[in-house]
């Protein structure tokens, strides 16, 4: 089974998507008075991304480019200090904002990794083949990621774990799981 790697996204917001660039983070708040933002990385390794010398953030469905001064990387939080973005006032203005990379800086995967935004809209299939709903929405926990599975009468929760999570095809955007009892019900 590929391993899942990288994005939390909630599909019931709709969010523009952009050819060539992937969200990698969000903007969450403001860090001092000289105009630093504190960014919720969307990656399972935001260690890799500390020398990233650009970035894209959205505003009004646009994408902008801001040059980053200096980032450091504290309790699984991008702090980034962009060259243009001088006091709070400015910063504040980006709160909530998405940010963006090109994907030809994204870290490149492992044979058998997988964004986990690309299973978004998955189609979840049991052994059989029997439709049972579309992913809406990955949750990471902790122990193991878990998908929201949006049915026909109702939302149920798959653990993405291999006894009940048997094969994932990103290509076909599949997923086939062998449910225990009490899982869709």
């Amino acid at each position: 089974m590929p391993k899942p790697r990288q994005h939390r996204h909630n599909r019931q917001e709709i969010f523009k998507e952009y050819n060539d660039y992937t969200w990698i983070g969000t903007i969450v708040n403001c860090h001092g008075i000289q105009g630093e933002v504190k960014i919720n990385p969307l990656t399972d390794t935001p260690e890799y991304y500390l020398k990233t010398t650009c970035f894209f953030i959205e505003q009004a469905d646009n994408l902008f480019p801001f040059q980053v001064e200096k980032m450091r990387l504290y309790k699984n939080q991008w702090f980034v200090k962009f060259a243009t973005i001088d006091e709070r006032d400015a910063a504040e203005t980006f709160r909530k904002s998405r940010v963006m990379l090109e994907d030809t800086e994204l870290r490149p995967l492992e044979e058998g990794e997988f964004f986990l935004h690309q299973i978004i809209g998955s189609q979840v299939q049991d052994l059989e083949g029997k439709l049972l709903g579309e992913v809406i929405e990955v949750l990471q926990t902790g122990a193991n990621d878990v998908y929201s599975v949006a049915g026909a009468q109702h939302t149920f929760l798959v653990p993405a774990v291999p006894d009940i999570v048997k094969e994932i095809n990103i290509e076909q955007k599949t997923i086939h799981i062998d449910p225990i009892p009490g899982l869709i019900e």
